[in-house]
Parts: C-alpha cells; structure tokens; sequence
C-alpha cells in the first residue's frame, strides 16, 4: 500500500509484490512507524515483507 506524505491512501497505485524500488528518503509518522520515499509523493510503510538493502546497487 502506499501512501502520500499527508498519511493518505493512493488509491490508484501499487508496487509490484516482490519488486526492488530505488528509496531517495526515510520519514517517521507521529507513532514511530517507518515510511520509504519511492515516487515524488509516494511512500510506502515498513511492515513485514518490506526492507531496505544498503548495500543494493541499480
């Protein structure tokens, strides 16, 4: 699921299940959960199944 900054659903998109997304930023919300930037206004939530490779080169 992605959401915008505002903590709003994107209805109308969705990432590929197990697909590899460049991340150009990291944000928190106010209860602490993890959020990857991967379209201008696009974010999607750390949850189980979701994880960030340093080491990934594209």
């Amino acid at each position: 699921m992605l959401y915008t900054k505002e903590g709003n659903v994107v209805g109308n998109r969705a990432l590929k299940e197990k697909s590899s997304w460049l991340v150009d930023e990291v944000g928190r919300d106010a209860q602490g959960n993890v959020y990857y930037r991967v379209a201008s206004n696009e974010w999607v939530k750390v949850v189980p199944g979701v994880y960030f490779d340093s080491k990934a080169w594209y």
